[in-house]
């Protein structure tokens, strides 16, 4: 982007894939830059640590352990921005997870892509200030919400991000009026592992499971489910032979299908099985659960 000196601009920080971080109490999708640091990192009030945007949930119940409680910030300095990586630990990179930096300031520029740890991606963008930006929606939906008649929880009771509520949580409601549809125009909830790299940020992400536990049988799109004719259904998108339903035998493995052929109505009480990792079952508010 070419920016014209008679145009005033304003500096904000876009988290990417539909994810909101902790600014400052108030979950968001973006950060207007209107200081001139915005400290990043994870709250520990022990030893005195607040920082602006806090990553806590992602270090604590997802698993990252590259989040340093001081990480990094952004800076606003002589009508520049930068941002400077603080933890010092292969964990900050720049435009790509290959160009990392320890220790340095770096200047950023409209479109800059700033890579932390394996959790999140920021985008750098100037918008003039001439153009309305709408503020975030960081208000939810209570009476979709309380509508919600099912949904998974995870056996274990190991809290996954789930995407809708913003949150690592072992209970998933499932409410098809918030799915995204897909080129079908079916509501659709992926299944899988975000890849920062290659923009995947699936729905449920377990790539906890992955990064921490070796289980490389998740794939990045691993499985999905929809809801058509009123009915929840479940596939197997990945191809991997690590997908089932109910029983984990060769009779109850789903496989990839583009006919549609693998796909499976969800009764109370299933059992989705991903890979060695994951147990979700499918349960009903107010209904005995038990298959």
């Amino acid at each position: 982007m070419t920016t014209d000196e008679n145009v005033n601009y304003n500096a904000r920080i876009i988290v990417e894939g539909g994810i909101k971080v902790l600014y400052k109490g108030v979950w968001v999708s973006e950060v207007r830059f209107d200081q001139d640091e915005i400290s990043l990192g994870v709250m520990d009030p022990e030893h005195d640590i607040y920082p602006d945007i806090n990553l806590r949930q992602y270090r604590l119940d997802g698993g990252d352990p590259y989040i340093s409680r001081r990480h990094a910030k952004f800076i606003h300095e002589d009508g520049k921005y930068f941002v400077q990586d603080i933890c010092n630990n292969n964990s900050t990179s720049i435009q790509e997870k290959v160009k990392v930096i320890n220790n340095e300031t770096v200047e950023l520029h409209h479109g800059d892509r700033i890579f932390l740890s394996e959790s999140l991606v920021f985008r750098f963008e100037l918008v003039p200030d001439n153009v309305t930006e709408e503020p975030d929606d960081v208000v939810e939906n209570e009476e979709e919400k309380q509508n919600t008649e099912y949904y998974l929880e995870v056996e274990s009771q190991t809290p996954l991000y789930f995407k809708a509520r913003n949150a690592f949580t072992h209970i998933l409601d499932l409410n098809p009026q918030e799915w995204e549809k897909d080129d079908k125009d079916i509501p659709t909830v992926s299944v899988g592992r975000r890849s920062t790299e290659e923009n995947i940020y699936p729905d449920i992400d377990l790539w906890k499971f992955y990064f921490n536990e070796k289980d490389e049988y998740i794939a990045r799109k691993h499985a999905r489910l929809t809801f058509e004719d009123d009915k929840f259904h479940f596939y197997d998108v990945s191809g991997k032979g690590s997908t089932w339903l109910n029983v984990k035998d060769d009779e109850h493995r789903l496989l990839k299908s583009e006919s549609g052929k693998e796909k499976k109505e969800l009764q109370v009480g299933d059992k989705l099985i991903i890979s060695d990792s994951v147990v979700f079952i499918f349960k009903k508010y107010g209904e005995n659960n038990d298959s």
